[in-house]
């Protein structure tokens, strides 16, 4: 996400600098890869952050969220550059991008820099007390689920033909 933020600052600076064909197509480029790092960073975000069963919808309202506001300001950029002027749009998302950077990092946890590859299962609700995770998964108290990673899922060859399919 870091990246995404840092692609976006570079796609304001390059869009203030000028108004060349090069300044404006490197903008637009840097736009939308920070959009795109932003997008799928915070996409792995949500869905991490809700059960399995509540994940889909969650997914669901998030997506129509963004994609209704992105019609909004779409159909609003042109009243928001005669108003304020090109360097004044440009200059909007600085706020946001201050403001997302400062949450990412209050909200990281040095302790947790990431599953190592050697372990089992990474916890999906974000939690890295001891304590806490050896309660019973699903209880109120305790971890929802864990997610097995994907190096270590068991992967069985299909039965052969005529055999009954039992797990």
């Amino acid at each position: 996400m870091i990246a995404g933020i840092a692609a976006l600052a570079g796609a304001i600076t390059t869009a203030s600098a000028g108004h060349s064909f090069h300044s404006y197509w490197l903008a637009l480029v840097l736009l939308g890869l920070g959009w795109n790092f932003l997008f799928v960073g915070g996409t792995v975000l949500l869905s991490t952050s809700y059960r399995p069963e509540e994940r889909f919808r969650a997914q669901a309202v998030n997506d129509s969220f963004v994609f209704a506001v992105q019609a909004l300001a779409a159909l609003s950029a042109g009243a928001a550059l005669k108003a304020i002027g090109w360097h004044g749009l440009v200059l909007v998302p600085i706020p946001v991008l201050a403001l997302m950077l400062g949450l990412l990092f209050l909200t990281r946890n040095p302790r947790a820099s990431g599953p190592s590859p050697t372990s089992s299962s990474v916890t999906t609700s974000g939690q890295n007390d001891p304590e806490w995770a050896s309660r019973a998964p699903g209880s109120p108290t305790g971890p929802p689920h864990t997610t097995p990673l994907l190096s270590q899922t068991r992967v069985e060859a299909p039965p052969a033909p005529g055999q009954p399919c039992l797990p």
